[in-house]
């Protein structure tokens, strides 16, 4: 897999900040490395793969949410950043969205793997 924008060394949040998991998806990875050649700006990965563990104590989705199938990413954005990776996003065929103050979440994820797909919501 060549990616041209991601990697676990330039991009140390995209592994689990606990312990260190590199559980990313190599699909999603191809396909978040395709949207940021899309919209054209880097992305800043403030939150990628967590492990069970880490995402029971950080988040409501517990032991099961999306990042802990490597096929999540959080990624730090104004307001207009947002809608355009949203829009490329929606372009590229993704469906789920949170949206933050200060983020936008993007996930792969769909009914085979137990999660909602075409949803978006507030953080």
């Amino acid at each position: 897999m060549t990616l041209h924008y991601f990697s676990y060394e330039s991009d140390p949040m995209l592994k689990c900040p606990c312990c260190g998991e590199r559980g990313m998806n190599e699909q999603f990875m191809m396909m978040l490395d395709e949207l940021r050649a899309g919209v054209g700006f880097a992305f800043n990965i403030t939150s990628g793969f967590r492990c069970p563990d880490y995402n029971s104590k950080l988040s409501s989705t517990g032991r099961t949410g999306p990042h802990t199938h490597g096929r999540a990413v959080d990624i730090s954005a104004t307001s207009r950043q947002k809608y355009l990776i949203m829009a490329a996003a929606r372009d590229f065929g993704w469906s789920r969205f949170g949206i933050g103050k200060n983020f936008i979440h993007v996930d792969s994820l769909n009914e085979a793997d137990g999660f909602t797909p075409e949803v978006i919501w507030t953080y």
